[in-house]
């Protein structure tokens, strides 16, 4: 009893992860289905591993929101990620004008 409430702390709630890693929490959060939740792990796509978050940005470029789409692509440029072209590339019709520059500004910096 007295282990659980050192894990809750005074006010008897936690924000504790269970996940292992910070790369296994924002993939969880990247398949929630809530946008808001997506939205916060596509943002925090930028503070893992490089190698980590190109695996995931690429794979968040498919998402049906806008604001996470651009989350990861800019997260994608930022790791690195070299085949971004084709991708970034289908963004620049998107009904989404956020998501257009976002490709635009993203090809500009990492053309292929």
């Amino acid at each position: 009893m007295v282990a659980i409430g050192m894990l809750l702390g005074a006010g008897g709630t936690s924000r504790a992860s269970i996940w292992p890693t910070a790369e296994r929490r924002v993939e969880h959060e990247l398949a929630d289905p809530d946008v808001t939740v997506r939205r916060g792990a596509a943002r925090a796509l930028a503070a893992l591993p490089r190698r980590s978050a190109r695996r995931l940005a690429l794979a968040a470029l498919g998402d049906a929101d806008a604001e996470v789409r651009i989350a990861a692509a800019r997260a994608a440029v930022a790791a690195g990620a070299s085949e971004l072209g084709a991708r970034l590339a289908s963004f620049l019709t998107d009904p989404d004008a956020r998501a257009r520059v976002a490709a635009a500004e993203a090809l500009l910096e990492r053309p292929s």
